[in-house]
C-alpha cells in the first residue's frame, strides 16, 4: 500500500487512510456535527495514522484552537497538499466541497495504481519463468551439450564454453540480480504513490505530447489540473481575492510548476 509523506517527519499516512479521513470530515461538516466532537469519535474507528491525526485535531480544537491554527503549527505532520486544500476550503467557507475534491483526485490515482498493478502480474510471471529457464539452460543443459560436442567434434565450441562459464558464475548473480530489480521496482512504485503529496511534486512535470495519454505522469498531471480547477472555481465563487485564490489553488494541486 502506498504511503503519503508528511513533510520531514518519519511518520506517514497511507493514501487510503487520507481518503477515509477526508471523507469522514466532509460528512461531519455536511451533517452539521461539530468537528471536535466528530473527530474525537472517529479517532477510535479510523485505522493507523489517520485515527491518531483525528484524535489530535479533536483535542486541540477542544482546547480552543481553530483548524487553520492547528494546520499552520503542524507542518511536519500533514501532507502539504492536504493542508492547502483545507486552507482553501476554510477561506471559501466550503470545506467539505474542497476535501471531497481532493478525495476524488486521490481515488483517481489509487484506481490507476490498482489497474497497473493488476496488469503487471502476468508479465512478471512470464519474466520469472523465463529467468528460471535461463538458469536451467546455463547450469544443466549447456554443460551436457558442451560435453557432447567435445566427444563428437573433439574440440570446444567457444559459444558453449562461454555459456558454461556464465553458468558457473550463476551462484554470484542468480539471486542478487532479481533482488536488485525488485528493489528498484519497489522504490519506483513507492515513489509513484508519494508523487501527489510530497513537496516539490517528486519531479513530476507536464507530460510530453508523444507520451500523453499513458502512464502515471499523465494521470497525475491531469488529476492535479482537475484539483486546481475545482479549488480555483470554489474560491472564485466565494469571492476570495484572486491573488490569494490562485496561490491556494496552486498549492492544493501539488504541482510545483503551477
Amino acid at each position: 500500500m502506498q504511503t503519503v509523506g508528511t513533510g520531514q517527519s518519519n511518520t506517514a499516512i497511507t493514501l487510503d487512510q487520507l481518503i477515509a479521513l477526508n471523507d469522514e470530515m466532509a460528512a461531519l461538516i455536511r451533517a452539521g456535527v461539530p468537528l471536535e466532537q466528530g473527530l474525537k469519535a472517529l479517532g477510535g474507528d479510523l485505522p493507523g495514522r489517520s485515527g491518531k491525526l483525528a484524535e489530535m485535531l479533536a483535542d486541540r480544537m477542544n482546547a480552543g484552537e481553530s483548524l487553520s491554527q492547528i494546520l499552520s503549527d503542524q507542518e511536519q505532520r500533514f501532507p502539504p497538499v492536504w493542508r492547502a486544500v483545507v486552507e482553501a476550503g476554510l477561506r471559501s467557507g466550503h470545506l467539505a466541497a474542497a476535501m471531497e475534491s481532493l478525495s476524488a483526485t486521490s481515488r483517481r490515482i489509487a484506481d490507476l495504481r490498482k489497474i497497473v498493478a493488476a496488469g503487471i502480474v502476468y508479465p512478471a510471471i512470464v519474466v520469472t519463468l523465463a529467468y528460471l529457464l535461463l538458469l536451467f539452460l546455463l547450469t544443466w543443459l549447456v554443460p551436457v551439450a558442451l560435453q557432447a560436442n567435445l566427444e563428437l567434434a573433439g574440440s570446444l565450441d567457444p559459444l558453449l564454453a562461454a555459456l558454461q562459464w556464465l553458468g558457473r558464475t550463476a551462484r554470484w548473480w542468480a539471486i542478487p540480480l532479481p533482488l536488485a530489480v525488485a528493489l528498484v521496482c519497489g522504490a519506483w512504485w513507492r515513489r509513484s504513490g508519494q508523487a501527489l503529496w510530497t513537496k516539490g511534486g517528486a519531479g513530476v512535470s507536464r507530460p510530453s505530447r508523444r507520451f500523453r495519454g499513458i502512464g502515471f505522469r499523465n494521470a497525475l498531471w491531469m488529476g492535479r489540473m482537475a484539483t486546481f480547477s475545482e479549488v480555483m472555481a470554489l474560491l472564485v465563487r466565494e469571492q476570495v481575492p484572486l491573488g490569494d485564490a490562485v496561490v491556494l489553488a496552486a498549492e492544493a494541486s501539488g504541482d510545483p510548476a503551477i
